[in-house]
């Protein structure tokens, strides 16, 4: 297996602690520690999906591959949406 990690950062590239992460659907869910990394692992290898949310802030979507025995990072910016809502 291969292992996840993201850096969340916000439109000026500071770090976002507390976003929640839900994987493939919801198959693992956690939350970005005070640097804005979350570590997902261990992941099967090919292809994945995350979702990222935060009150306050927009709500994003990416996707990024794993590969066996492999780290694989994804950095996801989360912008702020209006209303302070989810978009």
């Amino acid at each position: 297996p291969g292992v996840g990690v993201l850096r969340i950062v916000d439109d000026s590239e500071l770090a976002l602690p507390g976003v929640l992460v839900t994987l493939d659907g919801g198959a693992r869910v956690a939350t970005s520690d005070s640097e804005g990394v979350v570590r997902l692992g261990p992941l099967l290898p090919g292809a994945h999906q995350i979702e990222a949310q935060k009150p306050g802030f927009g709500k994003i979507r990416a996707r990024f591959n794993v590969e066996e025995g492999a780290v694989s990072g994804v950095e996801a910016q989360v912008l702020m949406s209006y209303g302070g809502g989810y978009d």
